[in-house]
């Protein structure tokens, strides 16, 4: 008697079998259970216990869950990643109106919005970019001005008069703020004055860089001395970090200055003008918004895994796939880089598909300026069972599987009609399809057949093909002439001159006689039943014409008939006919003439190659 424990513990198995597997295995088993009730209960005593194997065949218990996973392995599976970056295919759209932003474009976001009026996105190129690896960090072209705009144009000036002395350092200051942020480019400043001295003494003329406080900044930036009524005086100082230069910024200002020179104490008046250039510098607009659109195209397949990695010295108003919001992209990465998993239903494959992001500078600083993104797409696609040749090598009907090497195979497409299929070492699968006798030898390829619907004196088969070695003509007919027999003619490419030679063995009710006929028009190739013979009794012929298709060698025909006229000893008849004509050409067309009368209705003749 079977172990009560046994018989609950396989009672608990067959209840967590889905119903699928139990059909499968029923169709396999039939007539024998393999199931329970949902309760677990058999619902018959004749079980079996389910054994499977296989390679790659694994089960696992989840007991936890009450069930047994039972993995079979089916179609195998090819993994690719498809990796798409910020760069500069993008195209950048400025919501700066100069004061304020406008809102952005209805359905901008979007695969069907048209952006063939944005500029192309360019490379990020000032502050400190750290953008994700392989990206680029982007923002917008130049025209529209896009999150950044530039300084006003260089040359910059300004110009001033004033007087001096008499004092023992007479100098007139102007508190002057040019315009030089933090990162600017400048190269250059000079300053032009000329001294109009009232007292007739000599005069010293220069400038110097000064910060907020009055400190100097450029000490060494040199005056001249010795300038007399009406002498100009030019002094230049260099970029930052040569002779005479300062770490000037927007809290310094520049200050002129003239005195008499020496002891003279001299009074006077002076014009000046202070002039830089140089490259302008990068600044943000704060709050200004920028709109960015990039295209990517994915292959077929199954999405397995997508995720959107996004840094930016910026504020992020929102990314969008394919139109769809990405969760929690509203936001202000700082120095990390947010990461976002796509849903595989926003995606496209085997199209095109847009990743669009909505950005915003919020402060003035030129260091925040850029987006960059990289999107990683992992799909997977029917693979290839090695063990197994899979259907898909088919894609036609009579399509063929051929090996072309060691555990290797490969599609032979369909051949032409009557074509055969022959060995053949040039081709991948050793294999290709050849027409039937070409190569020499081979089947019988039928080119045509007529059955006549109704009588007629001649039957005409025309565009013969020269790519088969030999000809052969069969027929079953009967004519209509009031004889015993007729005589079946022969003509050769529609040649009707007395081109042809004939020699004829006949037997007649067991007596064989025999002729020669030498440059005759129509040879006489076959004798059938005509229409003296009893209803219903027909001939058959049939005529081989070999190497028809080469002009190497006239052309010669053999044809065999058997025919009767009646039912007695001596009225059935053979005949066997030897045809020689005169002429290399190859064989175009066959014409097969009733001498007398026609050939009735039903009669058939057919025409092969090989």
């Amino acid at each position: 008697m079977a172990d009560p424990k046994a018989i609950q513990f396989l009672e608990g198995l067959y209840s967590r079998v889905d119903k699928q597997v139990r059909d499968i295995v029923t169709s396999m088993l039939p007539g024998v259970t393999i199931a329970a009730q949902d309760d677990g209960t058999v619902i018959a005593n004749d079980h079996r216990i389910l054994n499977f194997q296989g390679p790659g065949v694994t089960v696992s218990d989840e007991s936890a869950k009450r069930r047994v996973n039972v993995y079979v392995p089916g179609a195998p599976v090819a993994a690719t990643t498809t990796t798409i970056v910020s760069a500069t295919t993008a195209k950048a759209h400025s919501l700066w109106t100069g004061s304020a932003n406008s809102a952005p474009p209805a359905g901008w976001e979007t695969t069907s919005f048209s952006d063939t009026g944005w500029s192309a996105a360019v490379s990020a190129s000032h502050g400190t970019l750290a953008p994700i690896s392989g990206t680029s960090g982007l923002w917008s072209s130049a025209s529209p001005v896009a999150l950044s705009m530039l300084e006003t144009p260089t040359p910059l000036s300004v110009s001033q008069s004033g007087t001096f002395g008499p004092a023992t350092y007479s100098a007139i200051t102007p508190t002057y703020y040019p315009d030089i942020p933090s990162g600017g480019g400048f190269t250059t400043y000079t300053f032009t004055g000329t001294c109009h001295d009232s007292s007739g003494g000599l005069m010293q003329l220069g400038f110097v860089c000064k910060d907020a406080s009055g400190t100097m900044l450029n000490l060494g930036t040199p005056g001249t001395g010795g300038l007399s009524d009406g002498q100009t005086n030019t002094v230049t100082c260099g970029p930052s970090g040569s002779a005479f230069s300062g770490n000037f910024s927007t809290a310094d200002h520049f200050s002129p200055y003239v005195s008499g020179y020496g002891d003279g104490f001299q009074t006077g008046s002076f014009d000046w003008t202070l002039t830089w250039d140089g490259t302008p510098p990068v600044i943000g607009v704060a709050g200004e918004q920028c709109l960015l659109r990039q295209t990517f195209a994915l292959p077929a397949g199954t999405i397995a895994t997508a995720t959107l990695d996004m840094n930016a010295e910026a504020h992020v108003l929102g990314i969008y796939v394919n139109g769809n919001f990405v969760t929690g992209s509203i936001t202000d990465p700082g120095s990390s880089t947010l990461h976002f998993t796509i849903p595989p239903a926003n995606l496209v494959m085997g199209g095109s598909n847009l990743i669009a992001v909505n950005a915003q500078n919020y402060t003035s600083s030129p260091d925040y300026a850029w987006v960059a993104y990289k999107f990683t797409i992992g799909t997977s696609s029917a693979g290839t069972d090695t063990r197994y040749i899979p259907y898909a090598i088919a894609d036609a009907k009579g399509d063929l599987i051929a090996g072309t090497g060691v555990d290797t195979a490969a599609r032979l497409a369909v051949g032409t009609n009557g074509y055969v299929l022959t060995a053949d070492s040039t081709q991948a699968t050793g294999l290709s399809w050849a027409a039937a006798g070409g190569g020499g030898g081979g089947g019988l390829t039928k080119l045509a057949e007529t059955i006549l619907g109704s009588a007629q004196a001649s039957v005409s088969f025309s565009s013969i093909a020269s790519t088969y070695r030999n000809l052969r003509v069969t027929g079953h007919a009967r004519g209509d002439t009031v004889a015993a027999t007729v005589t079946v003619a022969l003509n050769l490419n529609g040649d009707t001159a007395a081109n042809y030679d004939q020699g004829m063995i006949y037997s007649s009710g067991g007596t064989a006689n025999g002729s020669t006929s030498m440059a005759v028009a129509q040879p006489f190739m076959a004798n059938i039943s005509a229409a003296s013979a009893p209803s219903g009794d027909g001939s058959a012929f049939e005529m081989i014409i070999p190497d028809y298709s080469r002009t190497t060698f006239w052309k010669s025909v053999v044809a065999k008939s058997t025919y009767s006229w009646g039912t007695g000893a001596a009225q059935l008849g053979t005949n066997q006919s030897g045809i020689v004509w005169r002429n290399t050409a190859a064989v175009s067309s066959i014409q097969l003439i009733a001498t007398a009368g026609n050939f009735v209705t039903g009669s058939v003749f057919t025409l092969y190659a090989e």
